[in-house]
């Protein structure tokens, strides 16, 4: 059974998104929990098109993005042993100011969102979410974020 809420359900306006001039970058997909990981993982795969580096914590994210070229985002949890989501985040916006980050957590009221643009997270995702949610989430993301359409 399809519904919208499935792994295998394709929006139906994705059939209908222009061709993108290039090649997507790789995004990071980062979750102390392996089944949560996974899901959105396989989401931004299989729905969003987009190559997909799997971390199971902020510090081994941290040394992907600093070793691995040619990656674009991050989609990170909050709550994490060692480095956090917002840790990481912080750490990468000085890296590369302008690279989206989309924060997914089951307690957004544990961060000071007061200026969510200083760490570069572009949208919050509240857990439990659907696979609609985190498309829906990365959608806006990417329309946002004109630079990774540029040339």
């Amino acid at each position: 059974m399809h519904t919208p809420d499935s792994l295998n359900f394709l929006p139906p306006n994705a059939e209908a998104e222009p061709k993108r001039r290039r090649k997507r970058g790789k995004w990071i997909v980062v979750d102390d929990d392996p089944m949560t990981r996974a899901v959105i993982a396989l989401t931004l795969k299989e729905v969003m098109r987009i190559e997909v580096i799997e971390c199971n914590s902020g510090d081994l994210a941290w040394d992907v993005w600093r070793t691995i070229p040619g990656i674009e985002g991050v989609v990170t949890d909050l709550h994490m042993p060692g480095m956090n989501g917002l840790d990481l985040s912080e750490r990468i916006h000085a890296h590369s100011p302008d690279a989206p980050i989309i924060m997914v957590t089951a307690c957004p009221e544990d961060a000071d969102w007061s200026d969510p643009r200083r760490i570069a997270i572009r949208r919050v995702v509240s857990k439990p979410f659907s696979c609609t949610d985190l498309v829906t989430a990365m959608r806006e993301t990417l329309q946002s974020t004109t630079w990774l359409e540029a040339a």
